[in-house]
């Protein structure tokens, strides 16, 4: 509900607290893994030494929705990667999967809430 707050009506408070990349993401690996290897899907996630500001609930839930729609783009297993490591001053996170992908009208559209 927080995460739909903030994108709806833009009123939502942010908390952000420093956050350990690698534990953050250990966390979810620990929720979603067992899932994906369920349906077939190889999972390994490896991120660079980072602590970040941010709202790790808010994130948490963004990332699971990515990981999410991964894994529904891929029939009979596959493979989804999640890597994070500094680009200059930004931490950079990159979901990769084996997926069937997007067709090119919807890549514009993506950033569009609740598409």
């Amino acid at each position: 509900m927080r995460l739909l707050n903030l994108i709806v009506l833009k009123n939502q408070e942010v908390n952000l607290i420093p956050t350990d990349m690698r534990t953050f993401f250990d966390e979810i690996s620990f929720m979603i893994g067992p899932q994906l290897a369920e349906e077939g899907i190889h999972f390994s996630c490896c991120m660079e030494e980072a602590v970040i500001a941010f709202d790790a609930e808010l994130m948490k839930t963004v990332f699971l929705n990515l990981i999410d729609n991964g894994r529904k783009a891929m029939e009979n297993g596959g493979k989804l990667q999640i890597s994070g490591r500094w680009n200059g001053d930004n931490y950079q996170v990159i979901i990769r999967d084996s997926g069937k992908g997007m067709e090119k009208q919807e890549l514009s559209r993506i950033k569009e809430a609740f598409y």
